[in-house]
């Protein structure tokens, strides 16, 4: 029996998506194995060597956070738009839900510069950008390549590029949907689209600038405003479900296509649209999981570690990468590696960067019981 949510689309003010935040944990898995994993390891055993596709393919799995924030914050701002507190009620909100982890991490990163750590632990405070630009969500404007590598400034603030561009996105997306009218607003995202590809393209021989700019990435976030959009017009949700065979075997499609595409070497334009490419997979993930809640992808991202995981992802994003550093410094006097070919340190090295998840987990469960839950809450006592 179709129910009213299925026929008049999903309004995401009352209906809570739980596969959503498991999807948000699958990209967090990801990222945490593009970081303790791809980025560490010195060489591929002849088995590893087998699944170094997949592996290599978490590199876009930001792309994955992009989609699902543009669709769940476009949702809200799409169904409260003519509110006389729209603009108030977003704002307060991200601020509660963004800023209180980011300035503590940036606090911490300021104790440790204090305390000496460029010295004691250089892997996650060497090659320092302006202070001040993490202040204000400007850091990527800094980033570049140094000695034929993406420098992302010191680890122990470099993964914020990604949340510096969702930042700078929402900075402009709530004018964008309060001025453009809704029988204008796919128009408008296509030619936002249009312009993330140009540049792109007109960013072909920097490659930095392509993984870290909000204009060369906004294209995923797009992506998850028109899925809003759509999710919330009559008869969308049975048109996808008519088509969900063709959607399952594109997905497939597009997985397999980008872990054998991204072995090649990087370089010249494909890279910046291999991230398109991977907004477009998550977008078509996400329309299975909206439209076919019965369904085994769905039943996947209903698993409850999955569902935990994405919780407290933000606090998990935030802080691994930070923590492995200073763990591997601390206990094995070198910065996070897994040398493969020396057995008599692999154990040691893979036995560190677990306890660093762990270490990672545990204080993101209760960042998130104890803090970001409670400002979550206020932020709802704000209404639309």
């Amino acid at each position: 029996m179709e129910t009213k949510s299925e026929s008049d689309g999903l309004n995401i003010l009352k209906q809570h998506i739980p596969e959503l935040d498991g999807l948000r944990g699958f990209a967090l898995c990801a990222a945490v194995l593009w970081h303790y994993y791809s980025c560490t390891i010195t060489d591929y055993t002849a088995i590893l060597r087998i699944f170094r596709p997949l592996t290599d393919l978490t590199i876009v799995c930001v792309d994955a956070f992009f989609v699902l924030s543009g669709f769940l914050i476009s949702s809200i701002l799409l169904q409260s738009k003519g509110s006389p507190n729209f603009f108030k009620t977003f704002y307060i909100r991200r601020v509660l839900r963004i800023f209180p982890m980011y300035y503590f991490m940036l606090g911490l990163y300021v104790v440790g510069v204090w305390l000496g750590g460029e010295q004691k632990i250089p892997f996650i405070f060497s090659d320092p950008l302006p202070l001040w630009s993490y202040a204000v969500f400007a850091q990527t404007f800094f980033m570049g390549i140094v000695d034929g590598q993406f420098n992302f400034g010191p680890h122990f603030l470099g993964i914020t590029w990604s949340v510096t561009i969702e930042e700078q996105f929402y900075f402009i997306m709530p004018f964008l949907i309060w001025l453009i009218p809704r029988k204008h607003l796919i128009k408008t995202c296509l030619l936002l689209i249009a312009v993330c590809w140009l540049t792109k393209w007109g960013m072909r021989d920097d490659l930095m600038r392509i993984y870290v700019t909000m204009p060369s990435r906004m294209d995923s976030l797009i992506m998850g405003i028109m899925i809003a959009y759509g999710v919330q017009q009559p008869g969308f949700i049975n048109y996808i479900k008519s088509i969900l065979p063709k959607l399952h075997w594109a997905l497939l499609f597009l997985v397999i296509g980008l872990a054998l595409f991204i072995q090649f070497p990087q370089g010249g334009v494909w890279f910046g649209f291999l991230f398109t490419v991977a907004g477009i997979a998550f977008s078509l993930c996400m329309l299975i999981i909206l439209t076919h809640r019965e369904g085994k992808i769905s039943q996947l991202f209903r698993f409850k570690l999955l569902r935990w995981l994405g919780g407290i992802s933000y606090g998990v994003y935030l802080t691994h990468q930070a923590i492995n550093g200073a763990l591997h410094q601390w206990i094995l006097n070198q910065p996070p590696t897994i040398h493969i070919k020396n057995s008599s340190l692999i154990w040691q090295d893979i036995s560190v960067t677990l306890l660093s998840l762990m270490v990672s987990l545990l204080f993101s469960h209760y960042a998130f019981k104890w803090m970001e839950k409670p400002l979550i809450r206020f932020g709802h006592s704000f209404k639309y």
